[in-house]
């Protein structure tokens, strides 16, 4: 006999084991935010994650940054309801056009891939290590978003070891630290990337945003049918768990994620004093990103809705009803 149908849950405490600064905002928001608003606008309409994520970007930097996660959203939103095969060929031209915006592809995706990568042009050549990884970063990125929706064409959903591997490549997150230690003219060697301790808190950081981003917005993907990729999903699974459990479940793993990871901000490796200070940096603006996305899941009705304000009041989400689909 299965478990009975949920109709509501009550969301975790993400703030209680959150160590981070709230409300910190970049000073060039103002100005910043409603240019890079009306150019992904041109495109498809966003609210913008940046505004909280990203406080200590100079103008440029923090524009760069606005654009390229404006670009990620176009991505998943395109994508969301394709088959494989269409979100493939949606994250090939992605791809083709970061590295060579002069291929010829005048798909909605190129254009604006095309229109962000005029703004790191001058950068390309002279942070080509950077460059390098960001492009492969965004690559794995591209490649998990098909296989994704693959999965979502045959209803299949991973375990949870699978899907948490899988997870950490399409949510996006990665690309996002990437365009930031770029934005903050960080440009870490390699050998930083390929330090188990520094990897450690890096998936940690990248988990938690995860974890969060995935119990906001469970009952949005529930109400689309979209939900096989969410962690609340995986762990009613995984565990034989009805849904409050396993969202019970994910609150556990953020907080033991961030005892972790605050553990190893305390005694970061080394590889000398100026590849520790850009280190330092980088996990500062990761800091960021980990509030600051709690922060914007819980004020945006993105996720929770029109009622978010009283959601979070009460903590309390009654699930909405599964959105017919018309041809």
């Amino acid at each position: 006999m299965g478990l009975p149908q949920a109709t509501e849950f009550v969301l975790p405490d993400f703030f209680a084991p959150c160590p981070f600064t709230l409300g910190l905002t970049n000073p060039h928001a103002d100005t910043v935010f409603p240019e890079a608003r009306a150019w992904i606008g041109k495109f498809l309409p966003f609210s913008g994650l940046a505004w909280h994520c990203d406080p200590w970007a100079g103008k440029e930097g923090f524009r760069t940054i606005c654009d390229f996660q404006n670009l990620l959203f176009l991505m998943d939103e395109l994508t969301d309801e394709m088959s494989g095969e269409d979100a493939r060929v949606v994250g090939e031209s992605f791809i083709r056009v970061l590295k060579d915006p002069s291929v010829d592809n005048e798909s909605i995706i190129a254009q604006a891939t095309r229109e962000f990568r005029t703004r790191i042009a001058d950068d390309v050549a002279t942070k080509s290590v950077w460059f390098g990884r960001f492009v492969a970063i965004c690559k794995s990125y591209a490649d998990a978003t098909y296989i994704e929706a693959e999965h979502r064409e045959n209803n299949r959903v991973l375990d949870l070891d699978d899907f948490v591997i899988a997870r950490r490549e399409n949510s996006a997150v990665r690309c996002c630290f990437s365009i930031n230690e770029h934005a903050l003219g960080i440009d870490l060697p390699d050998s930083v990337f390929e330090d188990p301790e520094f990897l450690r808190m890096y998936f940690d950081a990248v988990d938690m945003i995860v974890i969060v981003n995935d119990v906001y917005s469970y009952n949005m993907e529930q109400a689309k049918g979209l939900a096989g990729n969410n962690v609340v999903t995986v762990l009613e699974q995984a565990l034989g768990v009805d849904l409050q459990a396993a969202v019970n479940r994910g609150g556990e793993m953020f907080a033991q994620k961030m005892e972790g990871y605050v553990r190893g901000r305390g005694v970061p490796p080394s590889w000398g004093a100026k590849v520790d200070a850009d280190v330092e940096h980088f996990f500062d603006s990761v800091d960021q990103w980990i509030v600051g996305n709690l922060e914007w899941s819980t004020e945006t009705s993105r996720y929770l809705g029109p009622d978010h304000e009283e959601i979070m009041k009460t903590g309390r989400v009654v699930l909405r009803k599964i959105e017919s689909k018309t041809k």
